[in-house]
């Protein structure tokens, strides 16, 4: 009833969560303080010790009944997948990258049609809706939720009136 079967890449998460957990645990002196004077679920470090002390404890028992658990093959296949979804931390390093640039209207359509690309997203018409989500996605955080994006270098070399709109809008 209680039998499980690890995984391929379960042994291999487990490990990183546990690492992870004893870092924060390790860093919680440095990031909290405890005072005294005050009770204990008053205190601004004992709920961070908490969760980060349930969080290691959880995290050493998976590492355990995984290393425990019997090995299901395909391990190799599953770690080379995880790291492939890596790509797409380069793609958003990219676009923040060329913001500063182009500008942030043009970097997201650019980073949005070029991602639909790169998904397979080939008929003009998706990637005509692609372009109006960027925009809609710019013209909201721009213009309605005054979001403070610097403009970009390209935008230096519009004219005078369509500059300062593009960069306090776009």
């Amino acid at each position: 009833m209680l039998r499980r079967d690890r995984r391929p890449g379960d042994f291999i998460a487990s490990v990183a969560i546990f690492a992870l957990s004893a870092m924060l645990c390790v860093a919680i002196p440095f990031q909290t303080q405890w005072y005294g004077d005050l009770a204990l679920v008053a205190n601004p470090a004992f709920w961070p010790t908490l969760g980060i002390g349930l969080m290691l404890v959880c995290s050493l028992a998976n590492l355990i009944i995984s290393r425990l658990s019997p090995r299901q093959p395909g391990r190799r296949a599953e770690i080379r997948r995880w790291f492939a979804s890596l790509e797409f931390v380069g793609w958003f390093l990219g676009y923040v990258f060329i913001v500063p640039f182009g500008g942030y209207l043009p970097s997201s359509i650019l980073f949005v049609v070029a991602l639909m690309l790169r998904l397979g997203c080939r008929r003009r018409r998706d990637l005509l809706i692609g372009i109006a989500v960027a925009v809609l996605i710019v013209v909201v955080f721009k213009s309605l939720l005054a979001v403070n994006i610097p403009g970009g270098a390209l935008y230096e070399f519009l004219p005078a009136g369509i500059r300062s709109f593009f960069l306090s809008n776009l």
